[in-house]
């Protein structure tokens, strides 16, 4: 009998696939066989341990005695299988209850329930359900559920309901409902959730973009409330000044486009004539069209 591989968890991605696919050949090769150690039994014979049974019918195990198990297997060693179903076209192992778990697997230190899929198209893990969870995870102080991938999407989701969304985020401690971040490769620094935010979105290197928002027929932005940027604030000109400069505290690019309106009264007319900005100093300086007569406050808002 041609043993199925087992599939080490450090073998790298290009070597899993190949093992995949030599496992699925030797699957084959174990399931068309009928020579050597394999005991061909008619209906209502035993079970020979050590040996492949083959019969023309279902063989069923009961165990009638309530909350125990009907049929325990366990192996030993690395990498070992404690039981194991193969079906060449079909379903390999189906797990079916009224009100308990079809499936269940636990672990200490390893994963709990694994698949693996090496075809475009097919999935490792599927959950469906008519009108409940698909999928579920939860964690009480790791991650719930975890998606990776080496070149394609990591979690995916999507629907077509009228009223519901494809992915939810739900923080219920006030913090951030849903967390996006962009960095370098090799870049791992943690970045704490900030409290009282749906949506937080990071990314620190230049000419990142921490959220981008885009609409070619609607709105790309819409805030329903208050608006606050730290690329605005309040500056004053002094009175008897025709001008004032503002650090706005971030850099200010030759491209910087700068607004500026006066908040109060400055005594002879005077209005914002013009902006120059400083890109060496990370500066800008407002200017009126004459000197006020009173000190003024203007309001600004720099954008790039």
């Amino acid at each position: 009998m041609a043993d199925i591989p087992t599939d080490p968890v450090e073998r790298s991605a290009g070597g899993r696939r190949s093992l995949l696919l030599g496992a699925a050949t030797a699957a084959a090769a174990w399931l068309a066989q009928g020579a050597g150690s394999t005991a061909i039994a008619a209906t209502g014979d035993t079970m020979k341990v050590g040996r492949r049974n083959v019969a023309s019918s279902r063989t069923s195990i009961v165990n009638e005695t309530a909350s125990e198990t009907a049929l325990r297997a366990r192996a030993s060693g690395s990498g070992a299988i404690a039981l194991e179903g193969v079906s060449e076209r079909g379903t390999g192992v189906h797990g079916s209850t009224r009100n308990g778990n079809g499936v269940e697997g636990d672990s200490v230190f390893g994963t709990g329930i694994s698949g693996r899929s090496i075809e475009p198209g097919s999935y490792a893990v599927s959950g469906d359900s008519a009108s409940g969870t698909g999928v579920q995870g939860g964690s009480h102080d790791g991650t719930g559920v975890q998606g990776n991938s080496q070149s394609g999407v990591a979690v995916s989701g999507g629907n077509v309901s009228e009223t519901e969304p494809a992915i939810r985020g739900w923080a219920q401690n006030g913090q951030a409902g849903v967390m996006g971040r962009s960095t370098a490769f090799d870049e791992f620094s943690e970045i704490a959730s900030p409290k009282h935010v749906g949506v937080f979105g990071v990314s620190d290197r230049p000419g990142g973009r921490g959220v981008l928002a885009r609409s070619h027929a609607g709105r790309a932005l819409q805030a329903d409330g208050r608006v606050r940027f730290s690329t605005s604030g309040i500056g004053e000109i002094a009175a008897g000044a025709g001008q004032a400069t503002v650090d706005p505290g971030c850099r200010v690019v030759a491209s910087a486009k700068v607004l500026a309106v006066l908040q109060g009264d400055p005594g002879n007319g005077a209005t914002v004539a013009f902006i120059v900005a400083d890109p060496d100093t990370d500066t800008f300086t407002v200017h009126a069209s004459g000197s006020v007569l009173r000190k003024t406050s203007f309001a600004w808002f720099l954008m790039d």
